[in-house]
């Protein structure tokens, strides 16, 4: 009696290269696909929020987008009131990457409510430039723009900045196939709200995911 033989293929035969986006603010989960070559994780901070034609109407911070703890992208901050300063919310930070590059900072009000921040390497645009009188602040866009500041009869706010961006890329073997990751994605900062007109919200923040 003859016995069957048998065939053994390699596993990267099995493996279709895919991506998933994580656009919702919140924690979610991953979980390892097969991949043959390398899985990259995006992750972007959610952007500033405008500040607001008051003294003390900041708009509010980005969230971070994190991933396992390790990998930061952190949020923009928000654009100072058009009764302060009027400066913009500086670029959110980042880490843990191959690749972290810092969020851009927002414009300083003045006549105009200032522009919020485009996000970094082809992210979401900042809230454009509020030159109408006692218009609110134009909203960022996602991922990670920041707000747009509200502009008062005379004076308008800073913009928020944009947030961060942190890239990493995982070989073959780095992670198990079956295994959990824990994603946060950073909701937009809020709009300054303690004056009138109000800023901009920042956009929210994302996480992408592709293998091959």
């Amino acid at each position: 009696m003859s016995i069957p033989s048998i065939s053994y293929y390699p596993t990267s035969l099995f493996v279709t290269p895919g991506s998933q986006s994580f656009t919702t603010p919140g924690t979610s989960t991953f979980v390892v696909p097969n991949y043959s070559t390398s899985l990259t994780i995006t992750l972007r901070g959610g952007g500033g929020g405008g500040g607001a034609n008051g003294a003390t109407s900041s708009g509010g911070v980005g969230g971070a987008s994190t991933c396992t703890g390790s990998l930061v992208a952190n949020g923009g901050v928000g654009g100072v009131g058009a009764a302060g300063s009027k400066a913009g919310g500086a670029g959110g930070t980042a880490s843990g990457g191959d690749i972290n590059t810092a969020g851009n900072p927002g414009t300083t009000g003045g006549s105009s409510g200032g522009a919020g921040a485009d996000a970094p390497a082809g992210g979401g645009t900042g809230g454009a430039t509020q030159s109408t009188a006692n218009s609110p602040g134009n909203p960022g866009n996602p991922p990670g723009g920041g707000g747009g500041g509200g502009r008062g009869v005379s004076a308008g706010a800073g913009g928020g900045g944009s947030g961060g961006l942190c890239i990493k890329t995982f070989t073959l073997g780095a992670l198990t196939p079956g295994s959990s990751l824990t994603l946060i994605i950073g909701v937009g900062g809020n709009a300054g709200t303690g004056g009138t007109p109000v800023g901009g919200a920042g956009g929210q923040g994302q996480i992408d995911v592709s293998w091959t």
